[in-house]
């Protein structure tokens, strides 16, 4: 989904978007990157994929473009 993303006529609001997600996820301190060899001995890290969705209106014009990260795991 991430490639079909960036081949989108809309890649700069895409990643505008996808930047804020990120960005948002960090300052409510919810998300932190890790190197992988940081990590505890005996631990994995936890999968996750980014979905992208479009809200349109009635006449199937782009009215908002929406990111979320999901992850998927057990802590």
């Amino acid at each position: 989904m991430y490639k079909q993303t960036l081949k989108n006529s809309n890649v700069k609001e895409w990643l505008v978007i996808t930047f804020n997600e990120f960005e948002q996820l960090i300052s409510l301190k919810t998300l932190k990157f890790l190197l992988y060899n940081v990590l505890p001995k005996g631990r994995k890290p936890l999968t996750n994929w980014l979905v992208f969705k479009e809200k349109k209106d009635q006449y199937d014009v782009t009215i908002k473009f929406k990111v979320q990260l999901i992850v998927k795991g057990f802590i």
